[in-house]
């Protein structure tokens, strides 16, 4: 085992990347990661000073090989680690991560990460949950897995706890309908007992449930995400939001498999969810908002409190499969036998959509929007509106499609989202 000041260069996590650069989110948040070379550099100076450059120096810690901890080490390290970082954990360690994880009590931050999800692998990751009262969890799954954990954990009361599935959606045809189940059992079984002790919630959505979601209410919650694949839509989004009163953000950045019909925070009047009963929306404490996909018929929008600060009307989310290798080489083959994916919505909001939109929105306090649409002859009216509607925006993220006729066939052919240019109607 090596103990180190780690840098993220190496490891950066995929839903970090540009699609959360946020003034508002915290997904660029200072991460425990960051390498501070200069306090190294100053720590060297002499030993009162090295010792008063202990805590932020060692306030994290990776696990990064196979050989045990020095004791010496870890013992003049216990006072200062408050986060730990777990690389491609073993389920032969599992006493090994306990015993080194208590020697940690002040540890409140644990990133499991490249962690295999086989059901033999996951009956190893009890000791994630037991192991110390964190109250930070981020677990990385690698490739095509899903989550599994074994049944009977006794979960501390976390107040952080995210899922970062890279490369999922290229590979989710490779899943199976009983991994998934499994996977999203596990979820709700995990965040079934954290609904009252969760501040930030970031998973996979295709592994969640909208109802169960929005089956019990979620008193704490100030952030909430999900990418990847849409939620299975046994309920309405308004039963999920009625239940989050705190919500400060929120980000639906999934892409929905076709067909499937249009996705509304807020239906209009004339659309009807079979089964559903709305519930009045509870959104005044909102502050941020990313959607992908919306609709302008989305009452939702009307709806947002005039002191939302950020906004990000999105395409649908890319998510290519992958094919660096070699062409002709073994691993392109077995990439070439793999099935492929399924084929997701390609709706793009049009300008004339985002016009109807930015007429009802209340934007005053609006500082930072992006904006994803396919330019039409109303695009210049959509832009005079955006500016009356957001007179104090500071950062205007703006991306233009050409505006392609539907009878073009070039681009539609085995076309993937981020593949080429969206061709949709509005």
């Amino acid at each position: 085992m090596t103990l180190e000041i780690p840098s993220m260069r190496d490891h950066q996590h995929p839903y970090y990347y540009a699609r959360n650069v946020s003034i508002y989110f915290d997904y660029d948040r200072q991460t425990p990661w960051t390498k501070a070379t200069d306090l190294i550099n100053y720590s060297m100076t002499c030993r009162s000073i090295r010792a008063m450059c202990m805590p932020p120096l060692f306030a994290s810690i990776v696990w990064s090989a196979s050989q045990d901890p020095d004791p010496v080490v870890t013992k003049g390290l216990s006072p200062y680690v408050r986060a730990v970082r777990i690389l491609y954990p073993s389920h032969f360690k599992r006493d090994a991560y306990l015993a080194f994880l208590a020697q940690f009590p002040n540890v409140r931050e644990l990133h499991v990460d490249r962690l295999g999800t086989t059901p033999f692998e996951a009956h190893s990751l009890d000791w994630a949950f037991v192991s110390c009262p964190i109250e930070v969890m981020v677990l990385t799954i690698s490739g095509a897995s899903t989550l599994y954990l074994p049944p009977g954990l006794a979960l501390p009361p976390l107040r952080e706890f995210t899922v970062i599935a890279p490369r999922r959606m290229a590979l989710l045809s490779q899943l199976s309908v009983h991994l998934l189940r499994m996977e999203n059992s596990a979820l709700e079984y995990v965040l079934g007992s954290l609904r009252d002790s969760l501040e930030v919630l970031r998973v996979p959505g295709d592994a969640m449930r909208l109802s169960f979601l929005g089956a019990a209410h979620w008193p704490r919650l100030t952030r909430f995400a999900l990418f990847g694949g849409h939620p299975f839509a046994d309920a309405s989004w308004s039963d999920v939001l009625s239940v989050m009163p705190v919500l400060q953000s929120f980000i639906l950045d999934t892409a929905y498999i076709q067909p499937a019909p249009p996705v509304y925070l807020w239906p209009p009047p004339d659309v009807d969810v079979e089964g559903v009963t709305r519930r009045s929306l509870n959104i005044a404490n909102l502050r941020g908002l990313v959607l992908s996909s919306p609709r302008p018929r989305d009452r939702v929008f009307a709806l947002l409190p005039p002191t939302l600060i950020e906004l990000a009307l999105r395409d649908t989310p890319r998510y290519d499969r992958e094919r660096t290798a070699p062409r002709g080489s073994a691993y392109d083959l077995i990439v070439r036998l793999q099935p492929d994916p399924p084929v997701y919505d390609r709706y793009l909001l049009s300008s004339r959509g985002a016009l109807d939109i930015f007429t009802v929105l209340r934007g005053d306090a609006l500082l930072r929007l992006e904006l994803v649409v396919r330019a039409d002859a109303f695009e210049m009216r959509m832009l005079v509106q955006v500016a009356e509607t957001c007179p104090r925006l500071r950062i205007f993220e703006y991306h233009r499609y050409r505006d392609v006729p539907d009878t073009w066939e070039w681009d539609r052919r085995n076309l993937q989202p981020g593949d080429g240019v969206q061709i949709v109607s509005h």
